[in-house]
């Protein structure tokens, strides 16, 4: 019979243990409690932030993407489509 690494015997253990652990999920007043607390709004706001920082990264990267492949199928530099 062929033997499990520790690494994966701990890594199932670890997952089981999770899986049941006793605990209340802390959810914030966006989601459950008082919409009208004065919590709410600038949990709003937090999250709406966050969405707009990683658009902006996606957009910058997407950007940069393009730009690398206008520029990767563009003339070369001493080419003989370089007309000066």
């Amino acid at each position: 019979m062929k033997r499990l690494p520790l690494t994966k015997i701990l890594a199932v253990v670890t997952a089981a243990l999770l899986a049941y652990w006793p605990a209340t999920a802390g959810a914030c007043a966006a989601c459950m409690g008082d919409v009208n607390s004065r919590m709410a709004p600038a949990t709003n706001d937090a999250i709406f932030l966050m969405l707009g920082c990683i658009g902006f990264m996606l957009l910058t990267l997407s950007g940069f993407a393009f730009y690398l492949f206008k520029r990767a199928n563009g003339p070369h530099a001493g080419s003989p489509d370089d007309v000066s």
